[in-house]
C-alpha cells in the first residue's frame, strides 16, 4: 500500500515538473516573441515648440501598441539640420527606414536614393482616399509614387485679433488696404508685421507671395525651374515692393536675430506686433501651454492680400511626406509604417497637434476647427497650388536665395545687386 501511495507521489511530482518546465518554454517564448519585435527607424523634422511634435509622437506610440510584429522608433532633429542630416544619412551604409520629408523639389533632389511605394498604394487603394491633385504634385516622382503625403499646410497671414478689434481694423483684402493697416499700427508704436528669420526660410514667404499676386503662377513656375533670370523686371518689382515695406520700418527690427516661433510669434502673444505671414504649423506654437491661445478669440488669419486683380489668385505651401530609403534594412516593416500613416485616424491625430489640413479625404470636415475649416474653402476655391521656395527649387539654388533674403531684410536699399548676385551664383 504505501509502495503504490508513494508511486502516485512520484508520479504527481513528475507532472508537476513536466507541467512546470513547458509553463516556463511557453513564457520563455512569449518573453522571446516581445523582444524579437523588428525595429524600423524613422527620422522626422517635427521638432518645433507647443504641441507640434505630440501627433507624429502619439501616432508612433499608437502604431507600436497595435502592431505585433515590428517597433517604431522615432528621431526628431532641427529642421534646419535635417536637410544636411537627410542626404548624409542616406549616403552611409546603414541608412533608416523612414524620413518625413518635404515633397517638390527637395523629395525629387534624393529620388535616386528612395525606393517607390507603389505596392503599398495599390495593396491599400490609397488613391480612393488622397485626391488626385494633392497625389500629382507631392507623391509621383518619374512615374511612380514614392512619397505619402501627412500635412498639407497653407500659409496665411496671421493676426492678433483682439488688436484689430481694439483699433476697429477689419481684415484687408487688396494690398493697397494691406499698406493702410500696417501704417496705422505703426503710428500707434505697434509693430505692423513681425518676422523671426534665424533659419532663413521663413522670410520666402514674403518673396514667393508677391511675385504670385504680380508675376503670377506660370511666371513663378518658370523661374523655379530655371527657365527665367532673378534679375527679370517681374522678380525686381517684386523687390521693390517687399522693399517698401522694409524701409517704412513695418517689420521688426533684428528679424534676423530671432526665430520665427519664439521671436516672432511671440511678439504678438505680448502684443507687440500684430501680424506674422507663416505656414498654419503655427497654431501648434500657440496651442502651447505656454502660451495657450485660441483660434477666433485671441487670433485668427486672413489670405495674402491681392496685388494685381488681374493675376489668378495662387495658394501657398509645404506638403509634408512619409519617403522610404531602398537601402534600408526593414523595408517590409517600414511599409507596414506607411499604412499606418495613411489612415483616417493616424492623418487626425498629426493634424489636431499640428493645425495642417489632412491630405486624406476620408477626414470629415467635422473634426476641424474653424482655422482649418476655412483653410479648406481657400484650397476649394483656388485655381492654384505652389509650393514655398525651398520647395519649389533646388536645394543648391535654394541656399542661394535664402540667403540672399537674409541679405535683402538688412539691405532693402541693395536688392537690385543682391538679385543679380543670385543671378551670378546660380550660373557659376
Amino acid at each position: 500500500m504505501k509502495s503504490i501511495i508513494f508511486s502516485k507521489n512520484w508520479l504527481i511530482l513528475i507532472v508537476l515538473c513536466v507541467l512546470s518546465m513547458f509553463l516556463l518554454i511557453s513564457c520563455t517564448k512569449k518573453s522571446e516573441k516581445v523582444s524579437e519585435k523588428q525595429k524600423v527607424f524613422f527620422n522626422h523634422y517635427f521638432s518645433f515648440e507647443g504641441t507640434i511634435a505630440n501627433g507624429i509622437n502619439l501616432s508612433i506610440d499608437e502604431f507600436n501598441k497595435t502592431n505585433q510584429k515590428y517597433e517604431l522608433i522615432g528621431n526628431a532633429l532641427d529642421h534646419e539640420s535635417f536637410k544636411t542630416a537627410i542626404k548624409e544619412d542616406l549616403n552611409s551604409a546603414n541608412p533608416v527606414e523612414l524620413y518625413i520629408y518635404w515633397a517638390g523639389a527637395r523629395t525629387k533632389s534624393i529620388i535616386d536614393k528612395l525606393a517607390p511605394i507603389d505596392d503599398v498604394w495599390q495593396e491599400y487603394n490609397l488613391d480612393a482616399i488622397f485626391a488626385k491633385s494633392v497625389v500629382n504634385s507631392s507623391s509621383v516622382y518619374n512615374g511612380k509614387k514614392y512619397l505619402l503625403p501627412i500635412t498639407q499646410h497653407l500659409v496665411v497671414i496671421f493676426y492678433n485679433k483682439k488688436l484689430f478689434e481694439k483699433n476697429n481694423i477689419k481684415t484687408p483684402t487688396s494690398w493697397k488696404e494691406f499698406l493702410t493697416v500696417c501704417k496705422i499700427f505703426k503710428n500707434k508704436k505697434i509693430t505692423p508685421i513681425a518676422v523671426g528669420s534665424k533659419s532663413k526660410w521663413p522670410l520666402q514667404f514674403w518673396f514667393d507671395y508677391i511675385l504670385l499676386r504680380t508675376a503670377g503662377y506660370e511666371y513663378r513656375q518658370k523661374l523655379m525651374e530655371g527657365n527665367a533670370s532673378y534679375t527679370d523686371k517681374e522678380v525686381v518689382r517684386a523687390f521693390q515692393i517687399w522693399s517698401e515695406l522694409v524701409e517704412n520700418d513695418y517689420f521688426n527690427k533684428n528679424p534676423n536675430e530671432i526665430e520665427w516661433d519664439t521671436g516672432a510669434a511671440n511678439l504678438l502673444v505680448k502684443n507687440e506686433a500684430v501680424m506674422t505671414l507663416m505656414g498654419s504649423w503655427l497654431i501648434g506654437y500657440f496651442l502651447g501651454k505656454d502660451i495657450n491661445w485660441q483660434e477666433d478669440v485671441d487670433y485668427d488669419f486672413f489670405p495674402f492680400p491681392t496685388i494685381d486683380k488681374n493675376v489668378e489668385d495662387v495658394c501657398l505651401g509645404p506638403i509634408d511626406g512619409i519617403v522610404l530609403s531602398k537601402d534600408s534594412k526593414n523595408i517590409e516593416g517600414a511599409k507596414e509604417v506607411i499604412y499606418h500613416f495613411s489612415k483616417t485616424e493616424s492623418q487626425m491625430l498629426i493634424s489636431k497637434y499640428i493645425g495642417n489640413i489632412a491630405p486624406n479625404i476620408n477626414v470629415p470636415e467635422s473634426f476641424y476647427g474653424e482655422f482649418q475649416k476655412n483653410t479648406v474653402n481657400i484650397i476649394k476655391n483656388t485655381p492654384n497650388w505652389a509650393f514655398n521656395y525651398d520647395l519649389a527649387t533646388s536645394p543648391e539654388i535654394a541656399e542661394i536665395g535664402l540667403n540672399a533674403f537674409a541679405e535683402f531684410i538688412e539691405f532693402p536699399e541693395l536688392y537690385k545687386t543682391i538679385l543679380e548676385n543670385i543671378d551670378k551664383k546660380i550660373k557659376e
